[in-house]
């Protein structure tokens, strides 16, 4: 059984195996080519995805170039602090806890 059908088939396999790894690299240079199109080559998009995926819908979208921003970063450290904050005050042990580890530093 290859690794690639180890994988498929839910079990443990190794993901460094040479089928796999040709996978993925084959999968990365389409997406390098899918990226590096000008928004106008819809046709080229579309053929691309297709080698990747096998199969696409009639209508189907995926939008390109996927971004986290420093400002998406920060927001999601400010959602992390307010969470932090109401856990300190309504969890009296969690409360001690970060008292401690604050008193370590």
């Amino acid at each position: 059984m290859t690794e690639k059908e180890k994988m498929l088939a839910g079990k443990p396999y190794k993901s460094f195996g040479a089928e796999l790894l040709a996978e993925r690299q084959f999968a990365k240079e389409m997406i390098f080519d899918y990226n590096a199109l000008r928004p106008k080559e819809t046709q080229a998009r579309n053929e691309i995805i297709k080698k990747l995926l096998g199969k696409v819908g009639r209508d189907f979208l995926l939008n390109r170039h996927f971004a986290v921003t420093m400002a998406t970063i920060f927001l999601l450290a400010i959602i992390f602090m307010q969470i932090i904050i109401v856990l300190f005050w309504t969890v009296p042990r969690l409360r001690l806890a970060i008292m401690f580890f604050l008193a370590q530093m």
